[in-house]
This record gives C-alpha cells, structure tokens and sequence, in this order.
C-alpha cells in the first residue's frame, strides 16, 4: 500500500478488486492468515474508500471438507467482518478445465451446473443471481 501515495499523485482514478478465500493450507500453502488478509482489505478500503474496494470471494470449490454449508458459514463470517468496507462482493465457482483435471479428481472436487449451483445455495438460505 506504500505505492497508493504515487498512484493518487498520478491522477490515475483506480480500484482494487480483492480475494478472500475460505480455504487452509491444504489447498493454499504459502499465504498470510485470513485474519491478516482481512485487516489488510479493512486497511485499503479506510484509506481509499470502501466504493473503490471490491470483495472477491472466489472460486468456490466443493469438495468434502468444503462443502456448501462450510461455504455458507465461511462467507458469512466473512462479511460480518468485511460489509462496512465495500459496496460490491463478487462470488464465483471454479470451472473445470483441461489443465485443472488432474488436480480436480487429487482434491475430490466436484463442479456443479449452475442449476446445481442455485439450488444448493438456495436451499441453503442464500441467493445467487447469474449474469450471462
């Protein structure tokens, strides 16, 4: 964030659009607590505006440790903390390709159709809207 000084002088008008995953290490090795990405996502949206930070919560992967409901609970936390310091969250599902197969099936992860996707979450109490 030592750069935002630089980019404001510039006059270049800009916005950050940040992930925050539920996920532990065994999927993402190597990355600061969640608590530190959360209080570092707090920290940008007081300095720059919460209408200029964007909330990614994305890819949802479903595997059998991270199931719906783990979701569920986990954005929900997640925005507890998170709703005074942006105005837009963005979720997203991990879609299956020809270079993710092989770590899909190591990792029990199943992909869902968007029906699947609507009907899980809305059973669950939540709302998804697609845009296409």
């Amino acid at each position: 964030m030592h750069h935002l000084d630089e980019i404001d002088q510039l006059g270049y008008n800009y916005y950050f659009q940040f992930t925050i995953t539920p996920y532990d290490k065994d999927l993402e090795s190597g990355i600061l607590s969640k608590s530190d990405i959360v209080d570092t996502f707090i920290k940008l949206s007081k300095r720059i505006g919460k209408e200029r930070v964007n909330l990614l919560y994305n890819p949802i992967i479903i595997t059998g440790k991270y199931s719906v409901d783990y979701h569920m609970r986990a954005f929900e936390q997640l925005c507890q903390r998170t709703n005074a310091f942006t105005e837009k969250v963005m979720i997203s599902f991990i879609y299956e390709y020809k270079k993710n197969i092989k770590q899909f099936k190591a990792h029990g992860i199943k992909t869902l159709t968007d029906e699947e996707k609507s009907q899980e979450f809305q059973d669950k109490g939540g709302e998804i809207y697609f845009e296409v």
